[in-house]
């Protein structure tokens, strides 16, 4: 739910647990439409005696944030969470969103410095190649794209009602070749905040979370892969 509203809570006003943090980025893994997401951006960590806070819920809740936001990266977020509820407020609006119930991935485990195929690809090539396959999926057809990682590049490719989409890109690898599918919207999210000219990712085998990070670890973004 969103509503607008003319001020914050008046003095006094209970408010459940509270986190500040800069969108986008954090520590809120999205509840995925097809595959899953987490992400973590500068100004996510809690930093030296704070408390991390996991939370599950519809990823809808942060397109819409991503709406009203319209782009601009140096507003702040109040994020807070009860047991059942996530509530955003920033400026003169509240987006309300219930948490997803049940056990997380443990996504801790899941992050690890093992990898048998590393890829160092140009961001903005991969990115508008990503959105452009967009074009060729129905939200109902729920159609992953599917990554053909050899020595040089990686070719992409989806084949669908709308029709068939195949792009390659010159990358630079190391370590085996690799085919695996995922969720193309969830890795350009993460692609539209990173500003880094190249960006590297790393991956284990088509059954393991393809994880995009920087050497510093300043952000990192995990998409786990779709069965193709």
């Amino acid at each position: 739910a969103v509503r607008r509203r003319p001020g914050g809570p008046g003095p006094g006003a209970h408010r459940p647990d509270r986190r500040r943090v800069d969108l986008p980025g954090g520590y809120g893994p999205e509840a995925p439409e097809y595959g899953c997401r987490r992400s973590r951006g500068p100004g996510g960590d809690p930093g030296a005696g704070g408390q991390r806070v996991f939370a599950a819920f519809p990823g809808k809740a942060l397109s819409e944030i991503g709406k009203i936001l319209s782009g601009d990266m140096d507003k702040y977020v109040d994020i807070y969470i009860t047991d059942n509820h996530i509530l955003f407020e920033f400026e003169d609006t509240i987006v309300l969103s219930r948490l997803i119930e049940g056990e997380y991935f443990d996504i801790d485990r899941m992050i690890s410095s093992d990898y048998n195929t590393k890829i160092v690809i140009n961001k903005r090539e991969f990115q508008n190649s990503l959105e452009r396959s967009t074009l060729f999926i129905k939200e109902s057809d729920r159609k992953p794209i599917v990554l053909s990682i050899s020595d040089d590049k990686v070719s992409m490719t989806i084949k669908s009602a709308l029709g068939s989409f195949d792009e390659e890109i010159d990358i630079d690898k190391e370590g085996k070749d690799l085919i695996i599918g995922f969720n193309p919207k969830f890795v350009i999210d993460a692609l539209r905040v990173i500003d880094d000219e190249q960006v590297s990712a790393y991956l284990v085998n088509a059954r393991s979370p393809f994880i995009i990070k920087n050497d510093d670890e300043t952000y990192l973004y995990l998409i786990l892969p779709i069965s193709i």
